[in-house]
């Protein structure tokens, strides 16, 4: 059982230092060295627990939860109403990625390398929920095509019209759009989405989500 615990202390010391790395180096000039040294332990423990990319992929798998848990609890339930709860945890996620350089920089690494999808599993299942509530009837292999359809065309949109601006900032309309290009192209009505992106903004101008972080309490 004092293994067990240890082990566990050990592993979240790995993270919460992998975290401290990304936020002040970025992805690619974190070192697993410097993960270790950050934690207290030998470089061999590091890869024992994780591999690099592992540490990225869980830092964003909390950092969604993040999100999804603050919007369920403080905004709008997904299952009272997917598309807005949809609409919503895009926007935190993207203005608070934008928020700082650290993490312009790393969404800026992800997009250009692959190394992450961002339409990952819980926005692929808040988009099925989203059609099959509007009674649009695809198939599973044609919502794969979509989510592809999607996911290329975040890639793009982001590159392309707001990571390499000189300003860095990232307009609203834009993250909108990211939002609901699968919903969109499914068929979901633009007076919908319209009405949907109107509760958004009214009800994100009563809340404060400066919290949310995906470096963490760093």
């Amino acid at each position: 059982m004092g293994n067990y615990k240890k082990g566990i202390e050990t592993r979240e010391r790995i993270f919460a230092s992998a975290r401290r790395e990304f936020k002040s180096k970025g992805y690619h000039k974190a070192t697993i060295g410097n993960i270790a040294g950050g934690a207290n332990v030998p470089v061999g423990l590091v890869n024992y627990y994780y591999k690099k990319n592992e540490l990225l992929i869980r830092m964003y798998k909390d950092f969604l939860a993040q999100i999804r848990e603050y919007v369920d609890n403080n905004i709008v339930n997904h299952r009272e109403n997917a598309l807005l709860a949809h609409i919503i945890c895009t926007r935190i996620f993207f203005n608070s990625l934008f928020s700082s350089e650290s993490g312009k920089r790393l969404l800026k690494e992800i997009l250009e390398d692959g190394l992450l999808e961002l339409n990952d599993e819980l926005s692929r299942d808040d988009i099925w929920e989203i059609i099959k509530h509007f009674d649009i009837d695809i198939s599973e292999n044609l919502f794969h095509r979509l989510m592809l359809a999607e996911l290329g065309a975040r890639r793009e949109l982001l590159l392309i019209d707001s990571l390499y601006t000189q300003t860095g900032l990232l307009n609203k309309e834009l993250i909108d759009f990211l939002s609901t290009i699968a919903v969109r192209l499914a068929g979901v009505s633009p007076h919908t989405i319209a009405e949907n992106i109107r509760q958004a903004d009214e009800r994100l101008a009563s809340v404060d989500y400066s919290q949310i972080d995906i470096f963490g309490e760093v």
